[in-house]
């Protein structure tokens, strides 16, 4: 079953409560967020995929038609159902020049409002643009990755790319003309520059500029939605890893390979992912600098290593750990270079070590941050795993929603606070992780169905 992502926009906290618990009501696989303004919601639209907008249409700032015409500046294929309590013509009228999926009157019978928003929701898995083809391999990625007679640098310009702005580095599982048209269709807002090709084994590579730093953000939501149409037009599973470099030294090359590995690693399962894989070091190419430069290069890449060693919390017995105390002397570029390589295979391996060490962390992670985000966006941008895959992943072995487990531990650490009535609510608020007290009443009043003063009184009468 495919999780549809709704971000639900009104300024009264009653209407968002309602939707919620209508939705959830339905028994489909959900990953709902919710915003009280067009500002707020706005920057949720720019952090990842929606699949439907339900928004107010009057709101204080940005009002529901501004929000929309934002929102599609970043993610064209959204739907958009106005929700409002107005059913003068003008309304309707604004809703539907901004292509509205739907319009649907706050008056409407629960089922009927359900029933519309299911509707909405099915009708955005047929949405598919093919766009038009991408340029034929003419041999470009070969030289910019491979080539043996050609430095990365020169090949970049030559190319036509602008070496001053980030360059993502992008492998799929999939190979073929209706996947590329559709990465290239789908990812045009984004960039200034894109080439294709694939390596030995048919898996597709590509290489492109964003246009500004960033939209890197943008990205694996954007290939969420490349994955869905794939499935629906060709019925094959399409699973894609990138990283995103910045100049002058891109490290293209070093990357490729970690890009490429990481597509071996998918479950037996084959269920798609979106993956960002952190780039931690620069590029070797080129390292004939003044003295002091090649010493502020060695040991700024020397320190990346430790880091993600100490990371890794590697044991005291692992002989990377003797390697990494004669990083220091003789200062032997050869030598860092080929630790480097070993210690982030280790790394690699780290974080592919399976889906019980993925869910441990998860649960570690959220664990650790409750008087933080832990949201599904956050705990994608920790594990570098789209937020689809992991509640995939997470129901698959643990039987339970991602979304309401996390709800569960953040209302355990809530009362925690909420017992001790020395601390006020606005503060109980504070320290577990709400910006705001309209977000915190919302997210109680759904959990528990009382405010925060009410539920407070019921944790108290319990002891």
């Amino acid at each position: 079953m495919r999780q549809y992502r709704i971000l639900i926009v009104d300024d009264e906290p009653h209407v968002i409560n309602m939707l919620i618990g209508l939705l959830e009501k339905t028994g489909e696989d959900f990953d709902i967020l919710y915003a009280n303004n067009g500002q707020d919601a706005l920057e949720i639209i720019k952090k990842g995929r929606i699949d439907v907008l339900v928004t107010d249409i009057q709101m204080p700032g940005m009002n529901g038609v501004e929000l929309v015409r934002a929102a599609n500046s970043f993610w064209v294929n959204s739907r958009v159902i106005f929700f409002t309590a107005y059913p003068e013509f003008s309304y309707a009228y604004e809703a539907f020049k901004e292509n509205a999926a739907d319009y649907i009157l706050k008056t409407e019978s629960d089922a009927y409002i359900a029933d519309k928003i299911l509707a909405v929701c099915r009708s955005a898995d047929i949405v598919v643009n093919n766009g038009v083809a991408p340029a034929d391999d003419d041999g470009s990625i070969d030289r910019l990755l491979f080539s043996e007679t050609e430095t990365e640098c020169d090949a970049l310009k030559d190319i036509g790319f602008n070496l001053g702005q980030p360059i993502v580095l992008l492998a799929g599982s999939g190979r073929g003309p209706g996947l590329e048209r559709m990465v290239y269709t789908h990812l045009e807002k984004l960039y200034t520059k894109m080439i294709f090709g694939s390596d030995a084994r048919g898996r597709l590579i590509a290489a492109f500029q964003l246009k500004d730093n960033g939209a890197d953000g943008w990205v694996s939501g954007i290939l969420e939605t490349v994955q869905n149409a794939h499935a629906s037009l060709s019925g094959k599973k399409a699973s894609f890893t990138y990283a995103v470099s910045e100049g002058p030294d891109y490290g293209l090359r070093a990357l490729i390979k970690p890009v490429l590995d990481r597509l071996d690693t998918q479950d037996d399962s084959g269920a798609p992912w979106v993956y960002k894989l952190k780039n931690e070091f620069a590029s070797h190419e080129g390292i004939n600098r003044n003295k002091l430069e090649r010493l502020e290069y060695y040991f700024i890449n020397a320190l990346k290593i430790i880091s993600l060693a100490k990371r890794q919390d590697l044991s005291a017995k692992d002989d990377i750990l003797e390697e990494l105390s004669e990083l220091f002397y003789p200062l032997r570029l050869e030598h860092l270079t080929a630790i480097e390589e070993k210690t982030r295979r280790k790394f690699e391996d780290g974080q592919t070590c399976g889906a019980r060490n993925t869910i441990r962390f998860i649960k570690n992670y959220i664990a650790d941050n409750l008087a933080n985000d832990v949201s599904l966006m956050k705990l994608s941008e920790a594990t570098g795993y789209n937020c689809s895959y992991l509640s995939w992943l997470f129901h698959k072995h643990e039987g339970a929603k991602l979304s309401r487990y996390i709800n569960k531990k953040k209302m355990e650490f809530i009362d925690s606070y909420l017992k001790d009535n020395s601390i006020t609510i606005e503060n109980v608020m504070r320290r577990t992780g709400f910006n705001s007290r309209r977000y915190f009443n919302i997210f109680i009043k759904r959990e528990t169905g009382m405010s925060p003063k009410e539920y407070r009184a019921s944790l108290m009468n319990e002891k």
